[in-house]
């Protein structure tokens, strides 16, 4: 089973230079829901690749129907063409709700970055007044492909180094875990938004 380990990078701030003012936003009028069809298509993890399919509700995908899917561990690609909720020349505010684990944004094209860690949302450009296209890449842990390994018996624990237990002191098993929820469970909204400006005395 492989594991994917993504690196942040730092970078030294040298006294006296100059450095980017982190961005203060304020959102405008009621949360507007992106609803409509999406598309789920499953794109690298295992053991098996699901089916892409479309739906209308969001919801953990381990509660799809299908053959391979509540075992399945990885990144599934999630896209809907949707319209500006109202007229609005400036940013908005889309906030993905709920998140199973991490997501990747991109708004007719533009990649606005993964998000780790909630609150998930995030400042995106100006929208087309219709044909707006969102694209978000979540990627699950893997307890779900654990919890499947360990119900077939399927050595999986390649560690030789140290003994694999459990807190109790037990030999590990995952068989009788519960599901985990795993992709873009939503709400997904958009809110007009627009920079607030904040001094750096009350920034601290």
């Amino acid at each position: 089973m492989p594991l994917i380990v993504r690196l942040l990078a730092v970078s030294e701030v040298k006294p006296g230079s100059e450095v980017a003012r982190w961005g203060y936003w304020q959102t405008t009028g009621k949360p507007a829901v992106v609803a409509g069809q999406w598309r789920v298509e499953f794109i690298q993890g295992g053991p098996v690749l699901p089916k892409p399919r479309e739906v209308t509700q969001l919801a953990s995908w381990s509660s799809f129907d299908g053959e391979n899917v509540d075992r399945f561990a990885g990144t599934a690609r999630y896209r809907i063409v949707f319209n500006a909720p109202h007229p609005h020349d400036g940013p908005w505010m889309l906030d993905l709700g709920s998140v199973a684990q991490s997501a990747r944004i991109r708004i007719n094209g533009q990649d606005y970055g993964t998000r780790f860690t909630p609150p998930d949302r995030v400042a995106v450009g100006s929208l087309k007044p219709t044909g707006n296209v969102l694209e978000v890449e979540v990627t699950s842990v893997a307890a779900n492909r654990i919890r499947d390994l360990d119900r077939r018996g399927v050595p999986w624990r390649i560690f030789h180094d140290i003994n694999f237990m459990s807190i109790a002191g037990k030999p590990f098993d995952a068989s009788a875990w519960p599901l985990t929820d795993c992709g873009l469970l939503g709400p997904v909204t958009l809110q007009a938004a627009e920079p607030l400006n904040v001094s750096p005395e009350k920034a601290r």
